[in-house]
């Protein structure tokens, strides 16, 4: 298709931009160390199932060998996908390529977002920024071989993208594992790394609000949550613009507070982060119309069937 519409464009060359960018951050100094690997990667293996455990230890030990030549190339990699999308010949095949690298990088990378540990929230990065460049490669890739209006097709894949990321959030904040109310006001003790001094005063001042508005905070967390997860299906201009500016300012303070800025002042970046990568996603989805709710409904019905 030869026309592109304004959220495709969006999506497209974001998701380009942020292959390039994550490809230029794993040249990194720390990154292009053992030290990565064996501190940060490899804890997480123990909650990982036998068979994966020992593959991820298999890749990790071959990284291990030469972290700077093993490291370039992961990098180099990610900025070719980048470039592949971008240019018009090759998109097709950069879309293929960073659906299939962007599942590598979620299982071996980001340890599948910690879903086997049943610690996964939306402060730990959850789902994981490669699945979600996964996801948007899919609807991406349906899009164009479809051939069929983008505008209604593509802004529907994201907003049910939408939903899910916030609902599986919600989830994730009330599993027993991620410690209920307590783990809420324990998220800036996650923070391990020297911050500078004004991202460190918003960590304690969300600890402080937290810890003052008590056990409810967790559940006016989630509830909120789940309205901004509804709010992509409201058939209202006003209440839809409303409810992407609180989820806009909700993105930007997990961003910061539980993501640390994406981890860019640990020298250990990887990549934005799932709450930036959201953003872009809820760019694309306000250039898209608002619709009915039902003809969400027919098409889910017909995207299953």
């Amino acid at each position: 298709m030869n026309y592109l519409t304004k959220p495709f464009k969006l999506s497209l060359y974001g998701l380009a931009f942020f292959w390039i960018f994550d490809g230029l951050c794993q040249f990194q100094p720390k990154l292009l160390t053992k030290q990565f690997i064996s501190a940060v990667v490899q804890p997480n293996f123990s909650a990982y199932p036998g068979f994966l455990t020992n593959l991820t230890n298999h890749f990790s030990r071959i990284f291990l060998l030469n972290p700077i030549l093993f490291g370039s190339m992961i990098g180099l990699t990610q900025i070719l996908i980048g470039g592949l999308i971008i240019f018009r010949p090759t998109r097709i095949i950069g879309l293929y390529v960073s659906l299939l690298w962007g599942l590598f990088v979620w299982v071996f990378g980001e340890n599948m977002a910690n879903i086997f540990s049943g610690n996964f929230n939306v402060f730990s990065g959850f789902p994981g920024n490669a699945l979600i460049y996964v996801i948007l490669s899919v609807i991406l890739i349906i899009s164009l071989k479809k051939s069929i209006d983008q505008t209604n097709y593509f802004g529907f894949g994201l907003k049910l993208l939408w939903f899910l990321f916030w609902i599986f959030s919600a989830i994730g904040l009330m599993l027993p594992s991620f410690g209920g109310y307590q783990g809420l006001k324990n998220v800036y003790l996650m923070n391990q790394f020297k911050l500078p001094w004004w991202l460190n005063n918003i960590d304690q001042l969300f600890h402080h609000f937290i810890v003052y508005l008590g056990p409810s905070s967790l559940f006016e967390l989630v509830v909120l949550e789940i309205i901004i997860a509804m709010i992509v299906f409201v058939n209202n201009r006003i209440i839809f613009k409303i409810g992407l500016g609180v989820a806009l300012i909700l993105l930007s303070l997990i961003w910061l507070i539980g993501q640390m800025a994406g981890m860019y002042f640990t020298g250990i970046m990887t990549d934005p982060n799932t709450a930036l990568t959201m953003i872009l996603v809820l760019g694309a989805i306000y250039c898209s119309p608002i619709e009915k709710i039902q003809d969400y409904y027919n098409r889910l019905e017909k995207l299953l069937t």
